[in-house]
């Protein structure tokens, strides 16, 4: 390398940290724009209209504000920097910089929401005062969407639609309810759990009015629904974001047929029931890019008093902890696995093998999917799946349907689930056998969910095939922030279903039925297309939850199903070990896991399975052994919960509620809970141990 070439990096030190700025990688158009194009590794690129509406009526854009928005650009173009100028630091993961490109348009937008109260047309960003950060503060942390924090999307909404309804004429109202007799129907268990508010008597002469005037999407057989994105255009003319509320109002939605539907029973809760507030983590990134408005002093652009912004600097206010992912027992997550497992081998070759068949017939006869009647269909694939009680391509094919009529497209639900236990619809028994699949390496590899659904058909092996290979998620390293790269030991079972999908796609695109390869997961096409649908994490799940429902997984007490999560299957893979190496079902599964040093594979355990997740396996092992066990097991631990939470015995009380006051004890430092391991004449053992810290020490 030359010494200019080796030297060049003291030229880039030296540059103008506004010029910098001005420069950001991911602004595709000139910083002096009045419509920004930005794409920090968006699919497509996103829009930033600087062009909004001040309180006194001019726009951002107009020369008097020329200030206040070189203000808000270089505060934008900062956000996925740094904000201290003088320093260098490495570039985060893509994930990561979208966050904090999102949490600084959110400050932004928060300050032009009530541009009417910070009066921002006419002091700029001086005019915000060390009351107006605190106020900002308070107003973000009372609630964990920022679709209410930030926009106060329920409360305006609502007023929106109120006054849309009254101020549509009657005749109008009526009309649109003749014509959808439907927009009269109100649930009231959905308007029991509605945070708008709406009176019962009010909810179809709101229906009619957005209808009316276009803030619904749908159609008869899925029903009608008000779309968030149209209502928030309307409602906020000054916000540079345009994606704010949820994507339904679930109390304006009305079906002419039954409502939709994806899942046979209701869930059983995934997270526990927690204050609404904002995590502290989410709190201190948000107060962080608040503080960091300062940075624009340092360019020789107006900024809130300096003053204003050291008093929120460590400025706390009551916040929540993390949601926790409520416990799932560990018979429910066994005899899922031993379904899924069986599912493998006893029909995943002859499911995979059918659908390449089905492909290799329409390229040869020149025809789609939807095109095959259904009795050419069970000619084509196996018969022992025709055995099974195939009787279609897919319960909701495109193939031999009719629309236009009120019934929804998957039909009544009842049926449906018969439909789909009966194996009728072979692509949804090719959906079940994918989430099969999800399922197993899900629980094998303890990984996040974004790790699993990207995780690509071909490289996610070694050559060796004993490692999966995946880019971590929430990792980043070297100066663009690319994620970080780590391979894993897979089990062999995990390794032939990995294979077995290969084989799919390989032989897919061998025939020309696919132009290029999908991810691991990637799953044709329900509805009959000729295409393998990306993997995503609607994609995933809705397979995972397919398998539940055809194997009809568990119900609590009050008839909830249990769709297990990833996040669940994590703290089940630690739970897992102590089952193993305790003593306790020792012949139950013969995984690497249980024919490896148990000190050995502990410490992979506390490498690969995130703090929360590990808590949680031992808190859940301890609870299970002292509810099995009753007054024998960790007796000791039962009274110290008795008595610092004052309930009158352990074993009466809410399985998820003990969990939850073992988990605090043990994040406060109070209990721990660890293996011990030791060696006999047998070779080495492991117990659990509890110990409890006495006050004081």
């Amino acid at each position: 390398m030359s010494q200019k070439g080796a030297l060049s990096f003291l030229a880039e030190l030296a540059r103008d940290p506004a010029e910098k700025l001005r420069q950001v990688w991911w602004l595709l158009t000139d910083f002096e724009a009045q419509v920004w194009s930005v794409s920090i590794g968006y699919k497509t690129a996103r829009t930033v209209d600087w062009r909004v509406e001040l309180e006194d009526g001019s726009l951002l854009t107009q020369p008097k504000n020329s200030e206040l928005l070189k203000g808000f650009k270089y505060f934008l173009a900062s956000s996925t920097e740094t904000c201290n100028m003088r320093s260098r630091r490495v570039r985060a993961a893509i994930p990561s910089q979208q966050m904090d490109f999102t949490i600084a348009l959110r400050v932004i937008d928060k300050l032009l929401v009530n541009s009417h109260i910070y009066e921002l047309g006419k002091y700029g960003l001086e005019g915000i005062t060390e009351n107006h950060l605190m106020h900002i503060l308070e107003t973000y942390a009372m609630t964990n969407s920022s679709a209410d924090s930030i926009y106060e999307f329920t409360d305006r909404a609502t007023k929106y639609c109120l006054n849309l309804a009254r101020d549509t004429p009657a005749h109008i109202i009526e009309a649109v309810i003749d014509k959808h007799p439907s927009i009269s129907e109100v649930s009231t268990s959905v308007l029991e759990l509605s945070k708008y508010g709406f009176q019962i008597e009010e909810i179809p002469s709101i229906r009619a009015a957005l209808f009316h005037h276009g803030f619904y999407h749908g159609n008869k057989a899925g029903g009608y629904h008000a779309g968030t994105s149209a209502l928030a255009r309307a409602i906020y003319p000054n916000t540079l974001n345009k994606r704010i509320g949820r994507a339904r109002i679930h109390i304006l939605s009305f079906f002419p047929g039954e409502p939709a539907y994806r899942r046979e029973l209701e869930s059983v809760v995934v997270r526990s029931s927690t204050p609404e507030r904002v995590t502290v983590g989410r709190y201190t990134k948000f107060r962080a890019a608040l503080f960091s408005l300062g940075m624009l002093r340092g360019l020789g652009v107006a900024a809130p008093p300096q003053s204003a912004l050291s008093s929120i600097e460590h400025y706390h206010v009551e916040t929540r902890r993390i949601q926790r992912f409520r416990l799932v027992p560990f018979d429910v997550i066994m005899d899922q696995l031993t379904k899924t497992i069986e599912f493998h081998f006893l029909h995943g070759r002859s499911i995979l093998n059918s659908y390449c068949s089905l492909a290799r017939h329409c390229i040869k006869a020149e025809v789609s999917l939807a095109q095959l009647t259904n009795q050419q269909v069970i000619t084509i694939i196996d018969p022992k799946l025709v055995d099974m009680g195939v009787r279609q391509l897919g319960l909701i094919s495109l193939n031999e349907r009719n629309y236009g009529s009120l019934i929804p497209q998957k039909g009544d639900k009842k049926d449906f689930y018969d439909r789909l236990r009966s194996n009728h619809g072979f692509l949804e028994l090719l959906a079940i056998y994918i989430g099969s699949v999800e399922f197993v390496i899900g629980l094998l590899m303890a990984r996040r969910l974004t790790e699993l659904t990207e995780l690509p058909l071909l490289g996610c092996l070694d050559k060796t095939l004993e490692w999966l290979i995946f880019d971590v998620a929430k990792s980043s390293k070297g100066l663009w922030g690319a994620r970080d790269r780590q391979a894993r030991p897979i089990d062999q079972l995990g390794r032939r279903m990995i294979r077995e999908l290969q084989r799919f796609q390989r032989y897919l695109m061998k025939i020309g039925y696919i132009e290029e390869y999908g991810q691991l997961f990637s799953t044709p096409d329900l509805r009959g297309k000729m295409k393998l649908s990306p993997s995503s994490i609607f994609t995933y799940l809705r397979n995972l939850d397919l398998a539940f429902d055809y194997f009809e997984s568990p119900t609590n007490s009050i008839g909830q199903r249990y769709y297990i999560r990833q996040h669940q299957l994590r703290r089940f893979f630690a739970l897992l070990f102590f089952y193993i190496f305790d003593g306790q079902r020792i012949n139950g599964i013969r995984w690497h896991l249980g024919h490896a040093d148990a000190a050995h594979v502990w410490h992979y355990i506390t490498e690969v399975v995130d703090g929360v997740s590990l808590r949680g396996a031992k808190s859940q092992y301890i609870l299970e052994r002292m509810l099995k066990d009753k007054d024998k097991a960790y007796r000791n631990l039962a009274d110290y919960i008795q008595q610092t939470y004052d309930i009158s015995d352990v074993l009466l009380a809410d399985d998820d509620e003990v969990d939850t006051y073992i988990q605090e004890q043990m994040a406060l430092g109070n209990i721990t809970i660890e293996p011990e391991f030791f060696n006999d004449e047998q070779g080495m053992k492991m117990k659990i141990i509890v110990i409890i810290k006495k006050q004081g020490e």
